[in-house]
Parts: C-alpha cells; structure tokens; sequence
C-alpha cells in the first residue's frame, strides 16, 4: 500500500514531503525519487534508525535536499 500512497502524494515542484517515523529511509528516498523537485524531511525516535536512513539517503545522492532529525 505504501507505494501506492507515494504515487498519490502529487507534491507541488518545490514542495515538501515531511514523513514521522521515517525508519530505514525506504519511503523517503522512493519519495524523492519519484519526485525529484521536493525537499525531503525525516523524524525518527531511533537514533539507530535515523543512523540507517541517512546512509540510505547518501546512497541515493540526496543528501543535499533531505533533513533527518
């Protein structure tokens, strides 16, 4: 389902996608995949997850438009 819902979102070019529980990163790197032109925002209470979602962000080379807290 959750794919589904990241085709529906349509964020404004520009825009922000915030998600709360961002875990792994999994959504928010399809998020910015998908949508190129959005700015990308992470909250975790894990710090290990936090730890895990910035490496995936990295990794899909959006570091400069993505903020994990």
């Amino acid at each position: 389902g959750r794919d589904r819902l990241i085709a529906e979102l349509d964020p404004p070019a520009g825009g922000c996608v915030l998600e709360i529980g961002c875990g792994t990163g999994r959504n928010l790197v399809a998020v910015g995949r998908r949508y190129p032109d959005v700015r990308l925002y992470g909250v975790d209470i894990s710090a290990e997850m936090l730890t895990s979602a910035r490496k995936s962000i990295a990794r899909a080379g959006m570091e400069d438009r993505t903020l994990l807290a």
